[in-house]
């Protein structure tokens, strides 16, 4: 509003003073003071809008270099965790990576949702390709002959969840190897418990490569496991969720939940972690490790002299040295320990 007003004042004393100067200006002086006139005007129009267009957009820089600023730190803290904390509030991107090479180290590949037929001559065929595949996305499954898997049947975890590997049908040799089948033969014989839920053709299947290795945390409340060195009774690998391992042994076996046969299955995982007792000194001998404390240092070499990692084929060289790189030391390929430094063992150290 005051823009405006100033410019009507400043024509009003455009006009008088015109109007007083025609007594002794030519025309030519009048027309063009009055262009001159029109031309500020223009040249006041032009700045404005500049000014306004600058403002505009400084506003803009400012909100956008803050949001920069915001996503350059969020991008820190998902990636390194938040720095001004001894212990994030969520997980880093690294520690995300790294704990997904710790679950993928020794999965190798794997097959999921494959459809088994009719067993038939003590061999069975297995379709690689999920059913509910778009036929434009199947790919050759790259299995070949003689290849040894490791066969489960999947079921949902919960109803109408996801399917989950649940009962483990056996290791099997691939006969025949297609683009998007194989036929496998069982090289153990298989047990009745197997054999009926093999038998069941409606479930579908899981193929593993390499046979997964049993986790202690799986059935466990992380937030509640305790340092393996210390002298609490927090159980190493968290707290068993009872209801969890109830529900998902009923799933395997087919009885209730509350069945004491259940009861009894669930019972060592429950145990699992936890100080031994004078009652488990019944248990098989490598149910129950040792806690030691060094009373001499020792440098042990553990890294192995391979170049190459896993040359072996295995993780641990014929000696026992560690091969993969997430395995070994590095350095000189040497640990050290420490007088008072407490390690467990095995039974077989004993």
């Amino acid at each position: 509003m005051i823009p405006i007003l100033v410019g009507v004042f400043l024509f009003l004393i455009f006009l008088v003073a015109i109007i007083m100067s025609a007594r002794t200006w030519r025309g030519w002086h009048i027309a063009t003071v009055c262009l001159t006139f029109i031309a500020c005007l223009f040249l006041v129009v032009c700045a404005a809008l500049s000014v306004k267009t600058h403002v505009v957009w400084r506003k803009l820089h400012a909100e956008t270099e803050k949001n920069l600023l915001a996503a350059e730190q969020e991008g820190e803290e998902l990636a390194y965790g938040e720095p001004d904390l001894v212990k994030s509030t969520q997980p880093s991107l690294l520690e995300t990576k790294t704990r997904l090479q710790e679950l993928l180290l020794d999965r190798g590949r794997i097959w999921r949702n494959c459809t088994p037929s009719a067993p038939q001559n003590n061999s069975i065929v297995i379709s690689t390709v999920p059913p509910d595949l778009p036929q434009d996305q199947v790919t050759p499954n790259g299995i070949g002959v003689n290849t040894v898997l490791y066969a489960f049947k999947e079921l949902p975890a919960e109803e109408g969840g996801m399917k989950v590997p649940a009962v483990y049908l056996g290791e099997f040799k691939v006969l025949k190897a297609d683009p998007q089948s194989v036929t496998l033969q069982n090289t153990l014989p298989l047990q009745q418990n197997q054999s009926r839920h093999i038998a069941d053709r409606s479930a579908t299947w899981a193929l593993y490569e390499m046979m997964p290795i049993d986790s202690h945390r799986i059935f466990s409340d992380e937030d509640t496991i305790g340092q393996p060195l210390d002298d609490t009774d927090k159980p190493v690998f968290g707290e068993m969720n009872e209801q969890t391992l109830r529900k998902i042994f009923s799933l395997v076996t087919g009885f209730p939940p509350e069945d004491p046969k259940v009861g009894n299955m669930i019972a060592d995982y429950m145990k699992d972690g936890l100080p031994a007792t004078d009652q488990d000194q019944s248990e098989a001998p490598e149910d129950i490790w040792l806690k030691l404390e060094f009373e001499k240092a020792l440098k042990q070499r553990v890294d192995s002299n391979n170049i190459d990692s896993g040359i072996s084929g295995d993780y641990f060289d014929p000696e026992g040295y560690a091969e993969v790189s997430q395995l070994r030391r590095g350095g000189d390929g040497e640990a050290e320990i420490k007088i008072n430094d407490i390690g467990l063992f095995p039974y077989g150290y004993e």
